[in-house]
C-alpha cells in the first residue's frame, strides 16, 4: 500500500466521516491488537513449548522467553510499521499508521517509540503499572483524534485504508 499525502490534518475535521483515511474505530484497533497478539504467539510460543512443565503449578515462563517475545514483536512491530505503515492484522482490517503532519507512512523512529511506549510500561511488574498500559491505548476512546498514547508520542494517526 501506498502512502496518502493528501492527509495533512489540521484536527477531527480534516478527516473525512468515513472510508479512506478516516479514523480508525477503537473497536477495529482493538481487533488488530488481538489479531497481532495471535499471530505473534503462533511464531514464538512453540520455542517454549519444549520448556513448559505442566505438573509444576508454580511454573513461570524463563526470562530468555520473554526476552524473545519482546524482540520478536518489537520487530515485528517497528519493521512493519516504517516498511508498509501496517501490520499483518492492519492489512486484514483495512487499518494504517500514518504521520499526523503529512499522512505519510511513520519512520523507522516513530515506529520505534509507538511500540517502546506501551511494551516499557507493560515490563513494569507493578499491577498499577499494568493498568496504566491498559490507559495507554484507552485513551483511543475519548481522544479526539482516536489516538493511543503511544500514537501521540509517536505523531500518528490510525486510518481506514478502505
Amino acid at each position: 500500500m501506498s502512502d496518502d499525502p493528501s492527509i495533512v490534518p489540521h484536527g477531527r475535521e480534516s478527516f473525512p466521516a468515513s472510508g479512506p483515511n478516516s479514523l480508525a474505530s477503537p473497536w477495529r484497533r482493538i481487533a488488530g491488537r488481538l489479531i497481532d497478539s495471535l499471530i505473534l504467539a503462533v511464531v514464538v510460543v512453540p520455542f517454549a513449548v519444549p520448556f513448559v512443565d505442566t505438573t509444576d503449578p508454580s511454573f513461570t515462563f524463563p526470562t530468555w522467553f520473554v526476552v524473545l517475545l519482546i524482540g520478536v514483536s518489537g520487530v515485528y512491530e517497528v519493521a512493519f510499521f516504517a516498511l508498509r505503515g501496517q501490520t499483518l492484522a492492519m492489512m486484514m482490517l483495512k487499518v494504517r499508521a500514518a504521520r499526523f503532519d503529512d499522512g505519510h507512512r511513520p519512520t523507522w523512529g516513530q515506529s520505534a517509540i509507538r511500540w517502546l511506549l506501551p511494551s516499557a510500561i507493560a515490563a513494569v511488574p507493578v499491577a498499577f503499572v499494568s493498568i496504566l498500559s491498559l490507559l495507554v491505548y484507552a485513551r483511543m476512546f475519548w481522544d479526539p483524534l482516536r489516538q493511543g498514547w503511544q500514537d501521540k508520542a509517536a505523531g500518528m494517526v490510525i486510518v481506514r485504508t478502505a
